[in-house]
């Protein structure tokens, strides 16, 4: 896996769901909460957007750095704070897009040595969807790997069955 192959994941997921996304019209499905302590469509687009800019960071600093060491965030922190439930969905939704194009173009640019480098540091059991265990090497194609799938994932939620993965999680 190259990192032309999961820039290009990133824009056909960017492309494919950015349509089924701006096609969702109905407010009230995508505001409504199912429960108070859970978001709603539009908060988990928000959050997104949040997870991509927190990602794009790593990713490049990781270039950076001989480790795979990242800061956390509060994703329902952040969620808030950013207010998303209370913002226009297109508006949201415009920045989803921007912040991942920015991240494909990032991922294109940086080498597929620098991709491969396996570490064992790296916390990866903290801040990733699906965790690594600690000692066990990984490296930064796992993480943004990671972030397509926890990607995916939240577009499904909001998407529905409609959503068709771009990336074969093999």
């Amino acid at each position: 896996m190259s990192t032309q192959f999961l820039s290009t994941t990133i824009k056909q997921i960017v492309d494919t769901a950015g349509l089924q996304l701006n096609a969702i019209g109905d407010l009230t499905y995508l505001e409504a909460k199912s429960n108070p302590q859970k978001w709603s469509k539009k908060e988990i687009l928000g959050h997104l957007v949040d997870s991509a800019y927190n990602n794009h960071r790593r990713f490049k600093v990781a270039a950076d750095q001989e480790h795979l060491v990242f800061d956390g965030y509060d994703q329902d922190r952040e969620v808030v704070q950013h207010q998303y439930q209370q913002r226009d969905y297109h508006e949201i939704l415009s920045g989803w897009k921007s912040a991942n194009t920015q991240i494909a173009y990032l991922i294109a640019s940086l080498s597929d040595e620098l991709l491969n480098r396996q570490t064992i540091q790296h916390n990866f059991d903290r801040i990733a969807f699906k965790q690594v265990a600690k000692g066990q090497s990984a490296a930064l194609k796992y993480l943004i790997k990671d972030y397509i799938i926890h990607l995916e994932y939240h577009l499904a939620q909001i998407i529905g069955d409609a959503y068709i993965k771009v990336l074969k999680h093999t």
